[in-house]
């Protein structure tokens, strides 16, 4: 009996944990493509492109920024999840009775609390691995998108030692050209 309440409480937390992730996903997605489809479609008909081509270039470009969303977005839903699954428990009227029987609060929010960390573990690892490997296409997409090349612009890379500082700054860099212009 014990160990049933605990699994249905923990579905009812990582269930609603889950949909808010996924709603805040799909907003964030949602809201970036309203401010930016006109730029899409008309870089898409210059370019020649078919609705469905632009279709599945979107859909690529938001699937690879999934990780910094979910980096970015997990805090706030899993707190929204974890109040939703509370709020639900107690407007049915399910937590009165389980601390009736003798069952702490604590225990009663440990799934809460389990979530929270899962997702936090989540966080650390998508921010160690996988921001990393998919930044650099991301960028790429980005400036695909942005403005229709490939150059990198305002690139500074800076030494500092001991003896003094060195600083190289490149106005714009053609990585398909490697080509750099306005260099100091």
């Amino acid at each position: 009996m014990k160990m049933t309440l605990d699994r249905y409480v923990t579905r009812a937390v990582f269930g609603s944990c889950a949909a808010a992730m996924t709603f805040f996903l799909l907003l964030s997605v949602l809201l970036d493509l309203l401010n930016n489809l006109g730029e899409y479609i008309e870089r898409s008909e210059r370019k020649g492109q078919s609705t469905l081509e632009l279709l599945g270039f979107l859909a690529n470009y938001y699937l690879r920024m999934m990780p910094f969303s979910f980096v970015a977005l997990a805090p706030f839903a899993i707190v929204i999840g974890c109040m939703l699954a509370v709020s639900r428990l107690m407007t049915q009227n399910e937590v009165q009775p389980m601390l009736f029987m003798g069952r702490s609060m604590s225990r009663v929010l440990r799934p809460a609390l389990l979530a929270g960390v899962v997702t936090g573990f989540a966080m650390v690892a998508c921010f160690q691995w996988v921001v990393p490997y998919v930044a650099s296409q991301i960028t790429e997409v980005q400036s695909l998108l942005a403005s229709g090349d490939r150059s990198i612009k305002n690139v500074v890379l800076e030494a500092r030692r001991e003896s003094g500082f060195t600083a190289l700054r490149v106005h714009r860099y053609d990585p398909e050209l490697r080509q750099m212009d306005g260099i100091n």
